[in-house]
């Protein structure tokens, strides 16, 4: 893409996210009025699932440039996410048998929102949510049909990488990923992109820092293909940061949340 290309795009998204505001905000109004009522959402018991919620929305409004409500979410955000980590909330997670998962899921998007609201992001809580988990990622990727149920080894690798961990990226990748058939492979390259990341930052080797950090590209550019026909089934938000994230920390410089979310509303 030429500069001219580039600024056109840009113009384009810019349009795109000041018309997306007024009709996003007018259908969620009321939920949001709910949603951000901390009393009311600590009575229901709810917390975990309001603050998931309530995470995914922060993203979202801050691309659309609303920074004080952004900001209000976020804040509720912790407050639901804590008090969940404090009593065990495990919502719906608790009730179709998956509390690991519940409980890593429930940690990681609370280190997430702290990150957000301007904190340091904690590899240490990040490390912590991914052993709540292994139990159960093992017992879904030991099984020899696990593509079949809709599984991706991406998300698992994703998490590894922003908790700098690329050696257990590439060691799950390979004990999992590469035992499946090419053709069910390449119905997921997300995990191919992720292993030629994780390598990269392993290894250094130019050429293939290169490889991967073109194909990086190419997947960065899908996760936040803005417009009429975006993909919302694609990924949810915070999993699109956590991609902006390894790509802006493994070749843009960069890991502050707010500098992210402002690249990805244009693509940059």
């Amino acid at each position: 893409m030429n500069d001219s290309e580039d600024r056109s795009e840009q113009r384009d998204l810019e349009l795109y996210w000041k018309a997306r505001w007024p009709i996003v905000s007018e259908a969620r109004a009321a939920l949001w009025e709910r949603r951000l009522d901390k009393a009311r959402i600590v009575n229901d018991g709810s917390c975990f699932f309001t603050g998931s919620i309530l995470l995914g929305e922060s993203i979202e409004v801050l691309l659309m440039d609303q920074q004080d409500l952004g900001v209000r979410m976020l804040d509720c955000a912790e407050h639901y996410l804590a008090a969940a980590e404090a009593t065990d909330d495990l919502s719906t997670y608790g009730r179709i048998g998956q509390a690991e998962l519940g409980r890593a899921q429930r940690l990681k998007r609370l280190t997430l929102v702290r990150w957000l609201r301007g904190g340091a992001l904690s590899v240490n809580d990040l490390r912590r949510a991914q052993t709540r988990k292994e139990g159960w990622l093992h017992q879904i990727f030991s099984s020899t049909d696990w593509r079949s149920g809709g599984f991706s080894l991406a998300d698992w690798m994703l998490e590894y990488l922003v908790a700098e961990a690329p050696a257990d990226a590439l060691s799950i990748y390979g004990k999992y990923g590469l035992l499946t058939p090419a053709v069910l492979r390449m119905s997921n390259p997300d995990e191919e992109t992720l292993s030629l990341v994780a390598e990269c930052l392993l290894r250094s080797k130019p050429d293939h820092c290169l490889v991967a950090k073109e194909r990086l590209e190419t997947l960065y550019r899908e996760m936040t293909a803005w417009g009429p026909h975006f993909d919302h089934t694609r990924a949810l938000y915070e999993d699109r940061l956590l991609y902006a994230l390894v790509r802006g920390k493994s070749f843009k410089g960069t890991q502050d949340p707010i500098a992210l979310i402002k690249m990805m509303k244009l693509r940059q």
